[in-house]
């Protein structure tokens, strides 16, 4: 074991905590820098910006485009200030108490309405629109702090609505997910005491090195649960595999090609991903010919997502065999509860090659 990979179990134990993607704990303030987030913030100030300067009005005619447009100005600089500053300070926020990362969102809040009136009263000063006056600065500070607190207070009280809405979400979507895993297990489990029992009844020398593995695979099939590292899947599929070249000799022929075992590591996967893809290519593909069979897989990690293809070849005459039906969907409906409808499943098969392309959003700087 390289010291790299040492460090980093480590790490692991000491923050026990620590989890990624679906089980990650939520936290009322959300990630700023997702645009979809930024341009409902951004919706939200600017229909604010508009309440705030219509309802002084008493009569249309004191309507002003050019009040409307300092007041929105302001208010979207205001609330760009504040979500980059949130966002740069999230981690550190999250691992306040809520009472006191509340208290300090509010008070950065603050700090950024106020950095902003400073900033507008110089600027206008400088340009000669306005001559610099404390006592009015002063007075447009309280108005735009009082303002700004009762801001604060609301958005984080919708925050927090926000929040434990999502922490119901996901614990709705993890029992849905513990029920699918369950449901994957049997048809795997049944497979390979299948082959175990095909060895024992020939009296195959190789048995007792089929039942040494798959000692190790169940271990680690039935304790995986939510995600494990690529690295962690792509050794279950090793001795999967290991297990099936016993059975079929030089019929299975495997091509990895995969990134080093750091970055592996770095990846995340929901547990029982890639060993169905690989036991389908394997009953559908290499089972079916006579002839040795190939089955390819690729894997990339790059610094925002996971790529997994797997190939192999595969008869026309006899693709009738029915096998694991649910496998695909069940593979599909998981990633789409731990990375959302950006993960992707999709098959395709031509001039007798059966390939799976599959992939999933994954920020390995997380």
């Amino acid at each position: 074991m390289s010291s790299s990979q040492f460090n980093k179990i480590k790490a692991s134990i000491a923050n026990k905590d620590r989890v990624r993607g679906l089980s990650e704990s939520a936290f009322f303030l959300p990630r700023f820098s997702d645009i979809q987030v930024l341009a409902e913030l951004l919706i939200v100030a600017n229909l604010m910006g508009l309440f705030l300067t219509i309802v002084p009005i008493t009569d249309l005619q004191q309507f002003s485009l050019s009040v409307l447009g300092q007041t929105l100005f302001f208010v979207n600089w205001v609330t760009i200030s504040f979500a980059v500053l949130a966002d740069s300070l999230r981690s550190q926020l999250a691992r306040l108490p809520r009472r006191w990362a509340v208290l300090t969102a509010v008070g950065l809040f603050d700090l950024t309405v106020a950095a902003c009136t400073l900033g507008a009263a110089l600027v206008l000063s400088s340009i000669h629109v306005m001559s610099w006056n404390t006592t009015i600065f002063l007075q447009a500070l309280g108005h735009h702090l009082i303002l700004g607190t009762l801001i604060a207070w609301l958005m984080m009280h919708y925050l927090y609505v926000r929040e434990q809405l999502v922490l119901q979400h996901q614990s709705e979507l993890m029992a849905r997910v513990q029920v699918l895993q369950l449901r994957m297990r049997p048809h795997f489990l049944f497979n390979a005491m299948n082959t175990l029992l095909d060895l024992v009844e020939t009296g195959s020398p190789k048995a007792p090195k089929v039942i040494e593995d798959m000692a190790s695979l169940f271990r680690a099939s039935l304790n995986a649960n939510g995600e494990v590292s690529l690295l962690d899947e792509i050794r279950l599929c090793q001795r999967y595999l290991d297990i099936e070249k016993i059975r079929l000799g030089d019929r299975l022929q495997v091509d990895w090609r995969i990134p080093d075992d750091d970055t592996l590591y770095d990846c995340m996967i929901p547990a029982m991903t890639l060993q169905p893809l690989l036991e389908n290519a394997v009953f559908h593909g290499v089972e079916s010919c006579a002839v040795p069979s190939m089955i390819s897989i690729l894997v990339e990690c790059s610094h925002d997502e996971v790529q997994i293809i797997v190939t192999n070849a595969f008869q026309k005459s006899v693709t009738g065999r029915r096998g694991n039906k649910i496998a695909l969907g069940n593979i599909a409906e998981r990633l789409r509860m731990y990375y959302g409808p950006q993960s992707r499943l999709i098959t395709h098969q031509s001039e007798g090659v059966y390939t799976v392309y599959l992939s999933y959003p994954f920020d390995m700087d997380a």
